[in-house]
């Protein structure tokens, strides 16, 4: 069974929202007194850190540099797992009751997607509207009519006539012989 190492801040009874996280982290991974299968000695440390709103913990194991020696140096040895908590909310009772700890800063992912979206709604909503704006705008752009755009369009008419008519003169020889 793991010993339980509690950073510094879990013990300030001056912070509101701490102590019930110190609390409920002794009875969910602490070992009850006189346990027939805890052991007289500690190998392995759980530490707890509260840093960034959010508790860190990390799983150590005990060991000792040389044993052989009189007073051999303790060594901490990190093995795992290592996980952070993010408390959301920490209720009296099992999963309910009294709310005796809710983070301010949390924000539900439900919450971060509609915001997201909305975002892209907005983004969309501007696109829209200047590509209406742009189609107002082209409206006065119309060039006047131009008089003499027409000026080769005849002959040019007749050219095709004649490439037409030539075609099918060749078309009426093949079919004779």
């Amino acid at each position: 069974p793991p010993h339980a190492i509690h950073h510094h801040i879990f013990a300030k009874a001056q912070e509101d929202q701490l102590p019930p996280f110190y609390c409920s982290s002794v009875q969910t991974f602490g070992t009850p007194r006189h346990h027939p299968k805890s052991k007289a000695f500690v190998d392995r440390v759980l530490s707890f850190f509260w840093l960034d709103g959010r508790i860190w913990v990390r799983n150590y194991q005990v060991t000792w540099e040389d044993p052989t020696k009189e007073n051999p140096e303790t060594v901490l040895t990190e093995i795992g797992p290592r996980f952070v908590l993010n408390p959301v909310r920490l209720f009296g009772g099992s999963f309910g009751g009294a709310t005796l700890f809710e983070n301010p800063e949390y924000i539900a992912p439900n919450a971060r997607r509609a915001a997201a979206r909305a975002r892209a709604a907005v983004r969309y909503k501007s696109r829209t509207e200047a590509k209406m704006d742009r189609k107002e705008r082209e409206k006065g752009f119309v060039l006047p009519k131009d008089e003499v755009a027409d000026v080769f369009e005849d002959a040019d008419i007749s050219k095709k006539r004649k490439a037409h008519d030539d075609s099918d003169d060749d078309d009426d020889d093949e079919v004779d012989a």
